[in-house]
């Protein structure tokens, strides 16, 4: 019986050729198709397209599970056991992933527990930060407020010791021989300008020069009456001095 399929006298050689490779290679695709359905016989394993005989397991690790065959050993990951292995082995093969994941799991406890110690530390010392910037501040409060009770007494005491007792800032104008013409300055918001009100501030300060300026403490006595440089008799409020609380600037 001839299967040979018949051409028509318009058929190329080509065509002749095209299918007489065909008919050859399809063969082969059937018989690779079937070789991969096929099981392995028994005792053996396919893996990667590839059959190992008279294999065994030798041991399960952490990176995969050893397979002892003909031509040597095999180390086979878990993801690609093949299901004649994965599935008697299961329980080993699961204890071997944990332990795998154990390092891991072991350092990332680690890096928490240091990171928690870490924040325990910091949190301590910024408690104790705080309680010492709390107590530094207590004490410095209560010194303030000492040294501003101590100031108010001393305050009132020289109220009522000299009447009219103030502190104010005093612009020296012109130094006299027995004291000094003092502009008596004013608070205009944050800082003290000059108020155009001269008094006389009888007795000297030690080193005052004409536009320096005083934190004194004086008070009111009478009038003073001096002659200007231009000959003009002048009469100004009289204060005297008590004590000069520091140097000042305008």
């Amino acid at each position: 019986m001839n299967y040979l399929p018949k051409f028509s006298s318009g058929s190329s050689f080509v065509t002749v050729v095209t299918f007489a490779v065909a008919m050859q290679v399809m063969p082969q695709r059937i018989s690779a198709k079937a070789a991969d359905a096929t099981p392995p016989p028994n005792n053996s394993i396919r893996y990667e397209g590839k059959i190992y005989e008279f294999t065994s397991v030798e041991k399960i690790t952490p990176q995969g599970v050893v397979v002892k065959h003909s031509n040597g050993r095999l180390v086979i990951p878990f993801e690609k056991v093949p299901p004649s292995i994965a599935k008697p082995y299961k329980k080993q093969i699961e204890e071997a992933l944990e332990r795998r994941e154990a390092p891991a799991k072991f350092e990332g406890k680690q890096a928490q527990e240091t990171l928690d110690r870490r924040d325990a530390i910091v949190g301590r010392i910024l408690d104790e930060r705080s309680a010492r910037e709390a107590m530094d501040r207590r004490d410095n409060a209560a010194k303030l407020g000492e040294k501003q009770t101590q100031e108010a007494l001393e305050y009132r005491e020289k109220q009522l010791k000299y009447p009219g007792y103030e502190v104010f800032q005093a612009a020296v104008v012109q130094v006299l021989e027995d004291g000094l013409l003092v502009d008596k300055m004013e608070a205009y918001g944050s800082r003290f300008v000059r108020s155009g009100t001269h008094i006389f501030l009888q007795s000297r300060i030690e080193g005052a020069y004409d536009g320096a300026s005083y934190w004194v403490g004086a008070y009111p006595n009478g009038v003073y009456a001096y002659q200007s440089v231009l000959g003009a008799r002048t009469t100004l409020r009289r204060w005297v001095l008590v004590r000069v609380e520091g140097n000042a600037k305008e």
